[in-house]
């Protein structure tokens, strides 16, 4: 990008070895404070990239799994996308950023599974007497769509490369029966209710694990 504004510029960052640029760069950035992008980091590219990461699980919600110095580099490693979005940000605000990503992710993921916990009550109290939705198209929930989303995210035919609009067209029940925007949607509902419910699984272990060791050793 610089070696492009001017070519003086390019003669001269020629002379230097380039796998010390980035280093270099980050020590000049460091010592005169580090210039972001006037869009603000609620907007950014970066922002969204790490938001669908955070989705598709390539970043973990459990912020104890990987420092955040290799998600970084796990991040930027994946695209040139990814590297040129992220190094418009500074890397020292990064470890802050992904902990409030992650922490409205869960918040979210709390809301889906009692969202549905809400919606199946609602309706075994007052089954649905309409097979459509107010918008025109069938309802997600018990749809033999979100079976088989089920199913597909299950045996990990969602995963990267793989694009929405791929996993959408991969049948019938998804594209005739939901827009992309809508299925993409579900998609990414069905994706937090199974991590949440994942984790309490965990944590339902965990606990009983913990309960009989400590029955065990009031016995001894």
């Amino acid at each position: 990008m610089i070696c492009k504004l001017n070519n003086e510029y390019k003669e001269e960052l020629e002379k230097w070895d380039p796998k010390k640029f980035a280093a270099r760069l980050r020590s000049l950035q460091k010592a005169n404070g580090f210039l972001e992008p006037k869009t603000g980091w609620k907007n950014s590219r970066a922002r969204e990239i790490l938001w669908d990461l955070l989705h598709t699980g390539d970043i973990p919600l459990d912020g104890k799994k990987l420092t955040t110095k290799v998600i970084l580099k796990k991040v930027c490693d994946m695209s040139d996308e990814h590297k040129e979005e992220m190094e418009k940000w500074d890397s020292e605000k990064f470890a802050g950023r992904l902990r409030a990503l992650r922490k409205q992710e869960k918040e979210k993921i709390s809301r889906v599974a009692e969202d549905e916990a809400h919606f199946k009550q609602f309706v075994t109290n007052q089954p649905v007497t309409s097979f459509q939705s107010y918008y025109g198209y069938i309802h997600w929930q018990g749809s033999d769509a979100q079976k088989l989303l089920r199913q597909d995210i299950e045996a990990g035919k969602e995963k990267p490369p793989v694009r929405k609009r791929d996993l959408w067209l991969l049948r019938k029940q998804y594209w005739e029966e939901f827009p992309l925007n809508v299925f993409r949607d579900c998609y990414y509902q069905e994706i937090r209710t199974a991590k949440y419910l994942h984790t309490l699984k965990v944590k339902g272990k965990k606990h009983n694990r913990k309960v009989k060791g400590n029955n065990d050793r009031s016995r001894t």
